[in-house]
């Protein structure tokens, strides 16, 4: 019983004294306390009203949803009663699928006023348990009442409600078809596409249809997008664009997990006009910043050399520069000569910098041929630092290369002089690039030049030498004893790629200079010694390096990392000593789950996970972290259970699967594919449709199909079809015993 003086206290006038009386008090147990706290949701102190929300959802369900749905259904105006309304329902959200039972009930009441506001809240929850009692009420007499069900099955992603959604598209009144369409594109079930197309060509409903075509994602959606894009209306055209985009990004996701290439851009360029090109230039001066990154993506698709002129009058635009950008590459060889236009045309070098970007990564031998033309003309000093670097890497190295073993190999032996000639340059950055493409042309032909450029006064030129010499260490042992002599270099940089390159030794010789490194004062280049000596590890596995890493690795730990700031080497730890697999790496894991930092926790977590021969002692010890108060640290947790078979931990993971974060439902859902039985099947077919979770599902599946290939056959022809391409994508993937 709530005691006068605490009731004085929560009628104060003054905020902080009415908070700390909230604070201060227990979950109601009597009607009449609970009265008194609902009635304070409509305080008007946020502060106050997210207080009286969490001590509201500790009470009983029986005691508090009456009065909450009381409060929902007065008959008042002004803002007390809207802050009433709105922390009502907050509370329902936060007490979450306890209350839906009851919900249930009341969305039977004779008060349709009631049923409405009981499907608000329905749909607030966001709980699937909700969907059955909500598809009733779409048999509702009272329109109203049938409005706020679809309403509120939009915001619930249920395979549940797609069917009886499409029925009002057949039957029921017009003014509710736009909500019902609008759900199905929310819930994204590719089921309602063949009834969303049937209608999209009807002015009522054709711009909310090819909305909800977007959002689901379904391919067979794209002519109706692509015929809206040629609309006479602007603001259709407009969805139009902004949905093709959508059903991209979801496509693009769809292939990515069956591992084929997306046909999405292949049926746009064919199908894209000189009209519609016209029109999406026309939408880049749109106001809506949303719908002109949309039209710029789609003129990349269009792959045509008119719309990359387009864009390149946008390339000033600084707020759209990389969604440009990523267009121009997108159309591809199309876009070159316009680039090279541009770029000649130039007098910036700001932008002929960025132009040389864009066509390095459309790459292909034209682009080649541009970029030895522009050296061989090249005077600026930044032109030509960007194209030596472009030539260092992928795909005009390999290029050079192959070049130089051809009988004409003129490309190679020019790349070859530039090199050579600017290798002398006095500009530090041109210097760097220039030596480390001799290092890739000459191998070790190179090792003067790079040993020299070792001992250059700038560091970026040394770290450059250094990253090639340890890819020569292993041909060229006498690498080894200059390698370890950098260590004394006065640059931490310098200092962790020399503890890189050790890393990568098979002479024993760099072994001792490694555990050297553990004692560095800097902690970037400490941390870089750790990763070099778990490198080590991986090539010298023997007892005498791993006991002795073990040894200097519990010492830095236990003098070393005092700090918070010391989370970063105890992470580094973490990957070093699960590579060393003994009961004393293990053991010093397990005291750091115990870290305050999260990170720490999560991996030394994510490490022990691969201690399968102590996976009996590890399970229960990591059991405990699936209520840690941190996602990732709970995202680890049931990682590892799932690597370490943790077949008895199914029943304890099940209940996570409402666990507030997405990653760790994302991990729960490959967990249980792995470890679960054929009853987890259907669990992880409905994340299969949901759009959030269908990659962690399809894992989990792929993972469960070798093992139970008789019973996830049994689904083969399911009803969703998104559902049921993945499946036979993952039977079809199977090897024949």
């Amino acid at each position: 019983m709530i005691s006068t003086e605490t009731q004085q206290a929560l009628q104060s006038k003054e905020e902080d004294v009415r908070l700390r009386a909230i604070l201060e008090l227990a979950p109601p147990q009597e009607n009449d306390d609970a009265q008194f706290l609902v009635e304070m949701l409509g305080d008007e102190s946020w502060r106050v009203r997210k207080s009286v929300v969490r001590l509201l959802a500790q009470t009983e369900i029986e005691l508090v949803v009456p009065l909450l749905m009381k409060t929902l259904t007065q008959r008042h105006i002004g803002p007390r009663h809207i802050r009433f309304q709105n922390s009502a329902l907050e509370c329902l959200a936060e007490i979450g699928q306890p209350a839906i039972p009851a919900l249930s009930n009341a969305l039977q009441d004779r008060d349709k006023d009631v049923r409405i506001v009981t499907a608000n809240a329905l749909g607030t929850i966001r709980h699937p348990d909700a969907c059955d009692a909500l598809i009733r009420a779409l048999q509702d007499e009272h329109v109203n009442v049938r409005y706020a069900a679809v309403e509120a099955l939009s915001r619930i992603p249920s395979q549940k409600s797609v069917i009886p959604l499409t029925q009002i598209l057949e039957y029921d009144e017009d003014w509710l078809k736009l909500p019902a369409i609008a759900a199905l594109g929310h819930i994204g079930d590719y089921r309602a596409t063949p009834y969303l197309t049937k209608i999209s060509e009807h002015p009522l409903y054709m711009q909310t249809v090819i909305e909800a075509l977007g959002n689901i994602g379904d391919e067979r959606g794209i002519p109706a997008i692509i015929q809206a894009l040629n609309s006479t209306d602007k603001e259709i055209r407009k969805t139009a664009t902004m949905s093709m985009e959508s059903m991209a990004r979801k496509l693009d996701k769809r292939h990515a997990i069956i591992q084929q290439p997306s046909t999405y851009r292949a049926l746009f360029r064919a199908a894209c006009t000189e009209q519609i090109m016209l029109h999406l230039v026309e939408l880049m001066d749109d106001q809506d910043f949303g719908l002109v990154l949309s039209a710029v993506k789609l003129l990349g698709w269009s792959g045509r050399k008119d719309a990359a002129y387009a864009l390149l009058e946008k390339l000033d635009h600084e707020q759209l520069l990389e969604a440009v950008v990523s267009a121009l590459i997108e159309i591809g060889e199309e876009a070159i000569l316009p680039l090279s236009n541009a770029y000649d045309a130039s007098r910036s070098l700001e932008r002929k910098l960025l132009l040389i970007d864009c066509l390095r990564e459309i790459g292909g031998e034209k682009t080649f041929v541009l970029f030895l033309k522009y050296l061989k003309q090249a005077t600026e000093e930044f032109i030509i630092y960007a194209l030596l670097k472009s030539l260092s890497k992928e795909p005009f190295l390999s290029r050079v290369l192959v070049n130089r073993a051809q009988a004409d190999s003129s490309q190679y032996a020019f790349v070859l002089q530039q090199a050579q000639q600017h290798a002398d340059s006095s500009h530090p950055l041109i210097r760097a690039e220039a030596i480390y493409l001799l290092g890739f042309l000459l191998g070790l032909d190179a090792l003067d030049v790079l040993i020299n450029a070792t001992k250059d006064v700038e560091p970026t030129i040394r770290l450059k030498a250094i990253e090639h010499l340890g890819r020569l260490v292993n041909d060229a042992p006498s690498l080894l004893e200059h390698l370890i002599f950098l260590l004394s270099d006065d640059h931490p940089n310098i200092r962790k790629q020399v503890a890189c390159a050790l890393g990568h030794a098979l002479d024993p010789s760099a072994f001792p200079a490694l555990l050297l490194l553990l004692e560095d004062v800097n902690a970037h280049v400490q941390r870089a010694a750790v990763n070099g000596v778990g490198l080590y590890l991986s090539t010298h596995p023997e007892p005498m390096y791993r006991d002795r890493v073990l040894d200097k690795l519990r010492d830095v730990l236990e003098t070393r990392c005092r700090r918070y700031e010391d989370g970063l080497l105890k992470i580094e730890l973490c990957q070093t000593l699960q590579r060393i697999q003994t009961s004393a790496s293990r053991d010093l894991l397990i005291k750091l789950t115990s870290d305050f930092d999260f990170d720490v926790r999560k991996s030394a977590i994510t490490a022990l996970g691969f201690f399968q021969s102590d996976a009996s002692e590890l399970i229960p010890i990591l059991s405990k972290f699936l209520s840690d108060v941190h996602w990732s640290v709970r995202e680890a947790a049931v990682a590892a259970l799932g690597i370490l078979d943790a077949y008895d931990a199914e029943a304890i993971l099940l209940q996570m699967r409402d666990d507030p974060d997405l990653a760790v439902r994302k991990a729960l859902f490959v967990t249980l594919g792995r470890i679960g039985s054929p009853d987890i099947i259907p669990v992880l077919l409905t994340a299969l449709a949901h759009d959030e979770l269908d990659y962690a599902a399809y894992q989990g599946l792929c993972l469960m199909a070798s093992r139970h290939t008789d019973a996830l056959r049994a689904y083969e022809f399911h009803e969703n079809p998104k559902v049921q391409l993945y499946l036979k994508h993952i039977l079809g993937t199977l090897t024949p015993d």
